[in-house]
């Protein structure tokens, strides 16, 4: 998939680097208000959901992400960047 494709997928997400090295790193930040410091400990629990959250979402999205690259042997991540957040993916190259 090239960038003008995930662009067009996620209109409000910027891919920021592709690292293929003897792992694959993806990171995607966001230009948003980032996450609440309270929250980044529970970001990829299940069900999870900052406070005062305006989306109709089920809390499962960053859980799935993990769930995915753990069963790869990979990790996933999340912080806060300057603006907004940044979450990103980590995997074993396939040789």
């Amino acid at each position: 998939m090239d960038v003008e494709a995930l662009d067009a997928l996620l209109p409000a997400a910027q891919l920021v680097h592709l690292r293929l090295l003897e792992w694959v790193e993806l990171h995607v930040l966001d230009h948003g208000s980032g996450f609440a410091d309270d929250y980044l400990p529970h970001a990829f629990e299940r069900f999870s959901r900052p406070t005062g959250s305006r989306s109709g979402g089920a809390g499962l999205g960053l859980a799935l992400v993990e769930a995915v690259a753990r069963a790869h042997g990979g990790q996933a991540g999340a912080a806060n960047a300057e603006p907004g957040a940044d979450v990103w993916l980590t995997l074993r190259r396939a040789s």
